[in-house]
């Protein structure tokens, strides 16, 4: 199962390639509650094999527990894009399954 961190930074941008029709989830966990930090916002592009992309924002917030994104054509799906929306100072890992 492919997992990692995301690049920290403001508008900092981790790509994620993936083999089409293996993984049906990525999911997101943040430290901030550690931290004494607010939750981290993500912008996440799911790349399809046709060209296309479907965008969502979604805010990691370890405190709540994980947020997990839902691919949903997992067939077509060949890629992620997420960049850091917030200041990028929380660590924040990644996991497709």
């Amino acid at each position: 199962m492919p997992y990692g961190l995301l690049v920290d930074g403001p508008a900092a941008v981790t790509p994620i390639a993936l083999a089409p029709g293996q993984y049906k989830t990525v999911a997101f966990v943040a430290d901030n509650g550690v931290q004494g930090l607010p939750g981290a916002q993500l912008r996440v592009a799911l790349a399809l094999a046709d060209g296309t992309w479907q965008v969502e924002t979604v805010t990691v917030d370890g405190a709540v527990g994980q947020t997990v994104v839902t691919f949903p054509n997992p067939g077509a799906t060949v890629g992620l894009s997420v960049q850091r929306l917030d200041d990028g100072a929380v660590p924040v890992g990644w996991s497709v399954a």
